[in-house]
């Protein structure tokens, strides 16, 4: 069976904990910040003294703001920032935050009890090794608001189909 979803982009509603618009100052203490922000060049986030690593910015980005850590894409002068990567604490410098909602509709192959049965690439999963009537497949990274318009094209269909959504990751594989 092949399943291929896409999504429509993501409408996500502002609020104080999940807006890419906000302003947060958080200079908390003397020494050199990194100043985080928007494609719009808005501030999105203050911090100092700057985190260690791009990862710790990260998870103090998803803290204040709400953007999950899965969807940040950090770039430095133009250059994508791995999340291990040590960050610079000696200066101020800025850093751009896009918003990359790729995990919200690629499959999570890589953590399926099941995934030896299933291939994916991008949007599309292959049950390419059936034993059971079906196995669960969930996104890389859970939709946590907003509204979204999903599209399954099923390639072929045995005796059943099912597609939806649910609230829990423990769902995937064919043990439910």
């Amino acid at each position: 069976m092949n399943l291929e979803t896409s999504t429509g982009g993501t409408d996500l509603e502002p609020t104080e904990k999940n807006s890419l618009d906000a302003t947060i100052d958080d200079q908390a203490s003397d020494g050199p910040a990194v100043t985080v922000k928007n494609l719009g060049g808005d501030t999105i986030v203050e911090v100092a003294p700057i985190p260690p690593t791009a990862a710790d910015l990260k998870q103090h980005i998803w803290d204040k703001v709400g953007t999950p850590v899965a969807l940040q894409q950090l770039l430095l002068d133009g250059e994508t920032v791995a999340g291990d990567e040590a960050l610079d604490q000696s200066a101020p410098f800025e850093m751009l935050l896009l918003l990359d909602d790729t995990p919200l509709y690629t499959w999570n192959i890589d953590e399926n009890p099941d995934r030896e049965r299933i291939t994916a690439e991008g949007s599309r999963v292959e049950y390419t090794k059936p034993q059971w009537d079906y196995i669960n497949v969930i996104t890389q990274e859970p939709i946590m608001g907003g509204q979204h318009y999903f599209e399954f094209v099923m390639h072929k269909i045995g005796d059943e189909q099912w597609c939806g959504l649910t609230t829990d990751p423990n769902q995937a594989g064919h043990r439910v």
